[in-house]
Parts: structure tokens; sequence; C-alpha cells
């Protein structure tokens, strides 16, 4: 049985009102991942003579750097042998209409310093507009639950909530809302079930505490028994245009249902609260790994 600790997290919901009528031509999330950092690669960049922020001196504080790019060292515990690491938020996309759109963004860990430099990024992305036709937007209000959020230090102190939560809440079904990517043998499977959801966000909650996180020791959960589901997926992808590729792409993955039952401990449950709050999977910040419990 190993540990791992406490991580705090922050989520903000954006609302957002269009001066012109967009035309996102890729999914909302992919528009709005990509206008917001390049508006905050712009804004906090100090160096952008270097070819990559992988050979950037200032990488491990650079904004830009922690949100996008996630940099760390090969010999990290939790990552050993690679360069790159699971992103400190999650970008939700709750409405996208004609004349606005809501989104909600969950800091996580020490990115949550960071909220300002994000809101700003935000702000001036909505001067330039996004999509096709440039559309312009501005910032309506920012809220951390029913209160208006004016990114102080006490506001982020005041609302951070802490994972693994103190309520444990028997999970009754799982809803896969976006895409779930998860990789195993070098693919991505479309046969998942709860244990190798459990295994990725246990997987992806080390790496988030040891980069990011703070508080006491948890136990990690190394297997589990006496689990009954009922499985309900299929495979879908979303086509997106790759300014970088200069072509059409596709990102699969498997949305559905799991009914489950059994003996589930806190352990256990902490990690399916935390699909919840953090999503599960590859490319997260596109909004993928989306995950409702249903208790």
């Amino acid at each position: 049985m190993g540990e791992k600790k406490e991580v705090k997290y922050l989520k903000l919901r954006y609302r957002l009102s269009f001066l012109d009528k967009p035309y996102y031509g890729n999914p909302p999330a992919f528009v709005f991942r990509s206008v917001l950092g390049l508006s905050l690669r712009k804004l906090t960049c100090v160096l952008r003579q270097e070819e990559s922020c992988s050979s950037c001196m200032v990488k491990t504080s650079c904004v830009y750097s922690t949100f996008f790019e996630t940099n760390v060292d090969k010999n990290l515990n939790s990552l050993s042998g690679r360069d790159k690491a699971t992103h400190p938020f999650v970008l939700d996309i709750i409405e996208a209409f004609d004349d606005h759109a809501i989104i909600e963004i969950t800091f996580i860990g020490r990115a949550r310093n960071y909220i300002p430099y994000v809101n700003l990024a935000l702000e001036n992305a909505g001067k330039k507009g996004i999509g096709k036709n440039r559309a312009r937007f501005s910032i309506v209000d920012i809220m951390v639950g029913d209160e208006k959020f004016y990114s102080s230090l006490e506001q982020i102190e005041e609302h951070s909530l802490i994972w693994p939560l103190s309520d444990c809440l028997i999970p009754k079904q799982l809803l896969l809302e976006t895409p779930c990517r998860i990789k195993e043998g070098g693919r991505y499977i479309s046969d998942l079930n709860l244990w190798i959801l459990l295994k990725n966000m246990q997987r992806r909650m080390q790496v988030l505490e040891e980069l990011f996180g703070e508080g006491e020791a948890i136990p990690v959960v190394d297997s589990i028994s006496e689990i009954t589901e009922n499985i309900t997926l299929k495979w879908v992808e979303k086509r997106y245009y790759s300014s970088r590729q200069k072509t059409v792409m596709r990102l699969g993955g498997v949305i559905g249902s799991m009914d489950i039952k059994g003996d589930f401990d806190s352990s256990i449950i902490s990690y399916i609260d935390a699909m919840a709050l953090f999503h599960v999977g590859k490319n997260i910040s596109f909004g993928f790994g989306k995950i409702k419990v249903v208790y």
C-alpha cells in the first residue's frame, strides 16, 4: 500500500458574451483551448526566440509552459523517463451558442497562483476574436460557486477545495460524457472497465500531487474486488483542423455508461470522485475524459 498527498483545486465559471456570431469550425473546447494558449503565451513568454519550451531556461517558472507544455524532469518519480506531464487544469464547455458561451476552468494545485494571468489572457483573446471569423467576445463575469470572482489571493484561498473530498457517497453509475482516451500496450482501447479507469486516475493524481500538490498522505488503491459492472460503451471520434499540422485530424475515445456495484472503500471512492473533478485519460485539456458520477 503506497501513499500520496492531497491536492487543492479551484473551479471558476466564465460567462462570455459575443459581439459577433462565432463560427467555430472545430469543437468549441478545441477552439477555446487554442486561443487561450496563444494569448497566454503572448502575455507571459519572456524568451520568444527559443524554438521550444523544452529548451527554455525559465520553463519551470513560466505560466504558459506550466499550463500548456508542463515540461518535467525525466527523473520525476511518477513519470520516469518522460519529459512532459499532464496539465494542471481542466477545461469544460458548459454552453456554446451564437450570442454567448459558458466555460469552466479547474485550476489544480499551484496553478491557482496563475489565475490572474489566465483571466487576462482570456480577456485579450476576446478582443482578438475566436474561430474562423475572429468573433469577438467579452467576459461578463467570473463566478466561483455563487460568488463573483475578482482574482484576489484571499478569494483563491477561501474558495479552494481539497481532494480527496470529505464526503464518501457511494457511486452507482459512471457516465462518460466526452471521449475517454486511454492507452494500454501502445494503443487506445475501447473495452474500458472500472479497474482500468481507477489505475489511470490514480496515475494522473500521483503526477498532479508530485508536481502541484500539498497536504496529508492518503492510501493508494492496489486492487479492487467484489465489484459488478454493467457496461455500455461506444467509440466516437472528433474531427478538427490542426493549424500546426495543416490538416484535418481525428481524436477518438469512448463514451457511454458503467453501472457499478460493490464494496467500495474510501480510497476507491476518492478516485471515482477525482474522475468527476479532473477528468481521466489523454487530451483532457481538449475537454476529453469528462465523467459524471451518479450516487
